[in-house]
């Protein structure tokens, strides 16, 4: 727990000196003051490693490594940027501490971001996870095999820009998660949330109960009791190609004390399919 605020805190304060800069003495010469127009459709893919672990099952952690997938859309026009697109994930490993267990997992995010630029090459809003879906299965555990994580999530956002050299270009990102409606669920009745329980006894008849898209049992996380963070950095050559490392962790507790943590490390190659932009100059 303490690791996750520790990196939360350094990534804020990354923040805080990237913007920090010495006031500049004026020059009469016209210079390009940044992008004020951009669009572009990108696609990219890479290397996913993941780590997963319920303590409320055991403290057993897995381990994951497989790809993701990326495909979004993001504009930048007269000091706002919006941001959509769709992250899939597949991988594949298992916990080193038995032999029979191997486990796969599969995800699915589509999100959207829109942010206002202050200054210096920062934006600041708000990301709105539309799906999240995690399914996770470990075919050794039997009738608990599958472990399901729905929901969907709004976070605080900050983007920062900043132009390296003429060929490269840094965007950084850090999301905080305020706000969650979720739902996590697994294959077998006796590991159900409290809330679905009706007088003591589990429902096998309730459609609701078993469907990881049943609303009726979605819960509303706030961010004392679901730490969600996401944090990106993509260094971009010219127009076309990007090298990124996007990190994300989320750790929540159907049972106090006895938290379920997801952690994700990508390293990406994206290709801007169509990039269109425009400079503003200050004279």
């Amino acid at each position: 727990m303490k690791k996750i605020y520790l990196l939360a805190i350094l990534s804020f304060l990354s923040y805080g000196n990237s913007i920090a800069q010495p006031a500049e003495m004026a020059d009469p010469t016209p210079t390009v003051t940044g992008s004020d127009f951009s669009k572009k459709f990108f696609i990219g893919t890479g290397l996913a490693k993941g780590t997963f672990q319920n303590t409320n099952f055991s403290d057993t952690q897995f381990g994951d490594i497989g790809a993701t997938l990326h495909i979004g859309f993001q504009k930048r026009k007269e000091g706002k940027l919006w941001e959509t697109a769709i992250t899939l994930n597949a991988l594949a490993g298992g916990a080193k501490e038995y032999e029979q267990g191997a486990s796969t997992t599969k995800s699915v995010k589509i999100y959207y971001k829109h942010l206002r630029r202050l200054k210096n090459g920062l934006y600041v809003g708000g990301r709105m996870d539309l799906i999240d879906f995690y399914l996770r299965n470990t075919p050794a555990l039997g009738n608990n095999a599958s472990q399901i994580n729905t929901g969907s999530h709004l976070y605080g956002s900050l983007v920062h820009d900043k132009r390296i050299n003429d060929h490269w270009n840094l965007e950084s990102s850090f999301d905080l998660g305020l706000l969650s409606l979720m739902r996590s669920s697994s294959s077998f009745a006796f590991s159900s949330s409290q809330n679905i329980l009706e007088n003591g006894e589990f429902d096998y008849q309730n459609t609701a109960a078993s469907s990881p898209f049943g609303l009726k049992y979605f819960e509303m996380k706030s961010l004392f009791k679901h730490i969600n963070i996401k944090t990106s950095l993509l260094f971009q050559y010219k127009k076309r190609i990007t090298l990124g490392y996007l990190w994300n962790v989320s750790r929540v507790a159907q049972v106090k004390h006895y938290p379920m943590t997801i952690a994700q490390h990508n390293i990406v190659f994206r290709f801007n399919i169509t990039n269109k932009t425009e400079q503003k100059i200050k004279k």
